[in-house]
């Protein structure tokens, strides 16, 4: 008589490689434009808020202008009275840090006129600008944050003693998650101290650069750094170029004790204000980093040329780091992670501006050109409006990532004094970052403009070899003395081709005893490969471990 036997099988997998393997208020009125001057935002949800396209600020500006005066002027406040008085113009704040002059309602007329005065540099018209829509977030991880020291993410708070101000539309002052240090608003030329976020993006990207590392909702690249809230966007994430420089103006005059500011937002049409505002908070040592944009254009637009009215600012600003944005799904690299909306897991996001060219006064030399990094930006987990975490795309998302590690570079090297130490620290990081066709960068080689930006990388870049074990079947039954056939799919989850053979073997649980054993003949990085090993079964029961 025949007896059937069920054998046990107890499957591990084991891999062996024989290969390398109280904040200062602000003296101003609390005057200004009417807030009906700004579309009406709509009634939404945080997560509307947020995952949406941004409302369009459709409204032309045809009388708001932004008088900036020559650098030699000594006192900025006079010279507004003085010509508000000349010109008939309600002046209620002015600029004296960022750039000297005031942002004024006026008719075109009034606005030729006053570029004659001697002691007026330009006149330009003002713009809207709009936001560019505890786990470690994927893209925390995609840059190896974990492993800087100056992070030190291990659930324990040890914040990291950097100030950011994030430029946005406010920050949630009751999130447990964000150490916000004060703020400040301006809106339409009105200055308040509530800067209460009300829409949810300037709390999302906040979180991004620098959520607690407390074990509870999400952890940032700049763990606990104290956070400044200047408020520009209203709560339909749109705002004036007046009101930027305001804010600007206010974080230069507190330039001792704020390293690095986020700007995620954009408009399209050169603007020389905003770009010597941004100079002169560089030349301070402030680190200004910007989003490249979502409209998945050239950030000098069609023309390709610096200074014109296709241009995305504060993008194609040269002392802004410009960041676009890659699509990562798992946190790792290779290109296994899910396919998302805006493209393959580490692909180019499809969303992301770009950059053809540079410029002559670059002041770093980048492989993007006018790009300084590409960082995670799609589907980014972080701090939402009301608390809790929510998931948004752009690379207003990106750009909190290089903040943060603007943030962790301060802390390890201190902070630029001036425009040539941002620049080293801008240049830093370039060159740390891995390149997109290296086994860290981008599986899928989509780079629109073929000037690849460097990721930005928390630590030197590590190159290891790292096989993973992803699917295992076998029969669940079979008989003593048959052959077993059990199908293995091994994958290099690593950053490093392995290109010498390396071995796979069934052994005996808990023993040294070897059964069976497959040769791998080697793997790129990112691919998988199914193998099937076969043994013979023993005559009697035996508990099996694949290795």
């Amino acid at each position: 008589m025949n007896l059937r036997v069920a054998f046990a099988l107890t499957v591990t997998l084991l891999l062996l490689l024989f290969v390398g393997c109280s904040e200062e208020q602000v003296t101003q009125p609390e005057i200004g434009y009417l807030a009906s001057d700004y579309p009406d935002p709509e009634v939404l949800s945080p997560e509307e808020n947020l995952g949406r396209i941004h409302k369009a600020a459709d409204t032309p500006i045809t009388d708001r202008f932004i008088v900036q005066f020559r650098p030699d002027v000594v006192d900025a406040s006079a010279l507004a009275g003085s010509l508000a008085g000349k010109y008939g113009l309600s002046v209620p704040t002015f600029y004296q840090y960022a750039i000297k002059g005031f942002p004024a309602r006026m008719s075109p007329e009034t606005a030729e006129a006053l570029r004659s005065e001697p002691s007026v540099l330009e006149v330009t018209l003002d713009q809207w600008v709009r936001t560019v829509a505890q786990e470690i977030p994927t893209g925390v991880d995609r840059i190896d944050t974990e492993l800087n020291p100056f992070a030190a993410i291990d659930g324990v708070p040890t914040n990291v003693d950097v100030d950011i101000a994030i430029v946005d539309t406010g920050l949630d002052t009751s999130h447990p998650a964000l150490n916000i240090a004060g703020g400040r608003t301006f809106l339409g030329g009105l200055s308040f101290s509530n800067f209460m976020d009300d829409n949810g993006h300037g709390t999302h990207v906040a979180g991004i650069a620098a959520a607690r590392d407390d074990t509870l909702d999400v952890v940032g690249v700049a763990p606990g750094a104290r956070l400044w809230g200047v408020k520009v966007l209203n709560a339909a994430g749109t705002g004036l170029v007046s009101d930027v420089i305001l804010g600007l103006d206010w974080i230069l005059a507190r330039s001792t004790t704020i390293e690095v500011v986020n700007l995620s937002f954009a408009a399209v049409g050169w603007n020389n204000s905003l770009n010597n505002a941004i100079n002169n908070c560089v030349a301070a040592g402030l680190v200004v980093v910007a989003s490249a944009g979502n409209e998945g254009v050239d950030i000098f637009g069609a023309d390709g040329t610096i200074g014109t009215a296709d241009d995305v600012i504060p993008a194609a600003c040269p002392g802004a780091a410009t960041i676009s944005a890659l699509v990562d799904t798992d946190g790792l690299p290779g290109g296994l992670g899910a396919a998302s909306t805006f493209g393959p897991d580490d692909s180019f996001a499809t969303f992301s501006n770009f950059s053809a060219s540079s410029y002559i006064d670059n002041p770093v030399t980048s492989p993007g050109q006018a790009i300084d990094l590409i960082l995670p930006g799609v589907d980014i987990n972080s701090t939402r409006l009301g608390g809790g975490t929510i998931l948004a795309s752009g690379t207003s998302q990106a750009a909190p990532h290089a903040a943060g590690l603007f943030a962790l570079y301060i802390a390890e090297n201190g902070r630029p004094t001036d425009a040539a130490g941002v620049a080293a620290a801008r240049q830093a990081l370039i060159d740390n970052g891995p390149t997109q066709d290296s086994p860290l960068g981008l599986a899928t080689a989509n780079d629109p403009d073929g000037n690849l930006e460097n990721l930005g990388w928390a630590v030197e870049p590590q190159l290891v070899s790292d096989v993973a074990f992803l699917e295992f079947s076998a029969p669940a039954t079979v008989f003593p003395g048959d052959t077993l056939d059990m199908r293995v799919r091994i994958a290099n989850v690593g950053n490093v081709d392995i290109t010498t053979p390396f071995q796979a073997w069934i052994g005996v649980q808990g023993t040294s005893v070897e059964l069976a054993r497959a040769t791998v003949p080697g793997l790129p990085a990112g691919a998988s490969m199914l193998r099937v090993i076969h043994f013979n079964v023993p005559a009697k029961d035996l508990a099996v471990a694949v290795n």
